[in-house]
């Protein structure tokens, strides 16, 4: 039940639709190649009421998706049953004994789940599954096209736009002030190389303009600042880049490296909060780079991304990860 619950959470499904997924013949292929959306979400298609769809799980959920699979299977040899329902229930005679048999998700699975997380001293708050799906239509909309949002959420353009439109507007409007306002200051023009008379110190990833000096962007940031560690310079006050090729080719070359090591730290919560964090960062970078200069953006996407013709100091990096046998041999 715990592991429906993320499912839940990750895809924004309604009840209805979770308790009709079924294992597709080909989900081992897609656990094996899943389809990429995008650094951090990956899709993959549950069949339902006779049709295939089309589901967003975060990397970690997607990660989980196996070893669920297997634990169903033991469940399922061990009791010497199954059914079609991809995501189970178990019932247990007594508290801490062994399970019976297992049943489909019923309508009071949210609150069957908030009890027994809440017996291991969990507390899932009181909050609905409507809630839920509007929150997670709300974040869509926020990341993704409209027409994208619908169609993941299961609905009309019309509901979406609709369930858009109840975000508070003085909330929208200060986040998208102080979005604007801290990549304008971050991203300088091509030939900016000092700040208040202060020349900038070059960094793998762009430039810094008091190095040694680490301010927070904001109280609430995942990742400290930290002049030692690369990743801490996105949550940096003094953190610059320019927008120019070599810049790009930094950032580009950072986010290519991360794709290759997140899998490392796939099983780690706290990890994959970070590595999310600084992925956001970098795109929200590279969109303002691509907004000033679309067909520089293009020809070192290319030259990165197809080409692997990464920055000297990533190139070094993901040789290191090589060699110590962290990544597997191309």
């Amino acid at each position: 039940m715990a592991f429906a619950g993320l499912v839940f959470a990750d895809s924004g499904a309604n009840l209805a639709v979770l308790q009709q997924f079924e294992e597709p013949d080909d989900l081992d292929e897609q656990l094996a190649q899943p389809d990429r959306i995008s650094l951090t979400q990956k899709a993959v298609k549950f069949r339902a009421g006779n049709k295939l769809i089309e589901v967003h799980l975060s990397a970690t959920t997607m990660t989980r998706l196996a070893t669920y699979l297997h634990i169903r299977q033991s469940l399922v040899d061990a009791l010497g049953s199954d059914i079609a329902p991809m995501f189970i229930r178990c019932s247990y005679p007594k508290a801490y004994h062994e399970p019976t048999s297992i049943s489909p998700l019923r309508r009071d699975f949210l609150q069957t789940l908030r009890k027994r997380v809440k017996a291991i001293g969990v507390n899932l708050g009181d909050v609905t599954f409507q809630e839920l799906r509007v929150f997670k239509q709300q974040d869509l909309v926020r990341r993704a096209p409209l027409p994208v949002a619908a169609k993941l959420m299961g609905h009309s353009v019309k509901t979406a736009v609709k369930a858009y439109s109840k975000a508070s507007d003085d909330i929208h409007r200060r986040e998208l002030s102080s979005f604007l306002e801290s990549l304008q200051e971050t991203v300088l023009k091509p030939n900016q190389r000092a700040i208040k008379g202060v020349s900038l110190q070059v960094i793998p990833v762009g430039s810094c303009a008091e190095h040694g000096k680490p301010s927070s962007v904001k109280a609430s940031a995942i990742l400290e600042p930290n002049c030692n560690k690369v990743e801490g310079c996105f949550f940096c006050d003094n953190y610059r880049i320019h927008a120019d090729e070599l810049d790009l080719r930094k950032l580009m070359s950072c986010r290519w490296v991360l794709q290759k090591i997140v899998p490392l730290n796939s099983d780690s919560l706290q990890a994959y909060r970070v590595y999310t964090a600084i992925c956001d960062r970098i795109d929200a970078l590279l969109g303002e780079l691509k907004r000033r200069n679309p067909s520089m953006h293009e020809t070192v996407r290319v030259d990165v991304e197809e080409n692997g013709q990464l920055t000297d100091y990533w190139s070094r990096k993901i040789q290191q990860l090589y060699l110590l046998s962290m990544l597997p041999a191309a």
